[in-house]
């Protein structure tokens, strides 16, 4: 496997826009998504949150001042297990080419446990 961390100011591993990143980390990867299907991802999230909020740490993909713990827990809950392992599959096998032109709202509604992408087109 690659160094994907050289030094402790890096926002990703330094292979994430390589096709070689999903694969060469295929198991740990697998691993993570059967748990995300499995429990629909709640736990990751209270834990990277609770680790990494208050120092607001600088990763790809994350922006700590738009969405609050719960926010995330209940977007995660909305999308549901299955879905959201899916999304975190696809941006795993090719970060660079999925995330540009992704879609411009998410709106959720807890009490229905739904969720929505929508495309605003001008």
């Amino acid at each position: 496997m690659a160094i994907a961390f050289e030094t402790k100011f890096q926002s990703a591993p330094l292979d994430i826009f390589h096709d070689t990143f999903f694969f060469s980390r295929l198991s740990l990867i697998e691993s993570r998504l059967d748990r995300i299907r499995k429990t629909g991802g709640r736990q990751i999230i209270e834990e990277v949150d609770a680790r990494e909020r208050e120092r607001m740490t600088v990763c790809i993909g994350m922006r700590w001042d738009l969405f609050s713990r719960q926010d995330l827990c209940d977007i995660a809950e909305c999308l549901g297990g299955p879905a959201l392992a899916v999304i975190c599959r696809i941006l795993c096998e090719d970060y660079g080419g999925r995330t540009s032109g992704v879609p411009d709202l998410l709106a959720w509604n807890t009490s229905k446990k739904t969720a929505k992408f929508v495309e605003v087109k001008g």
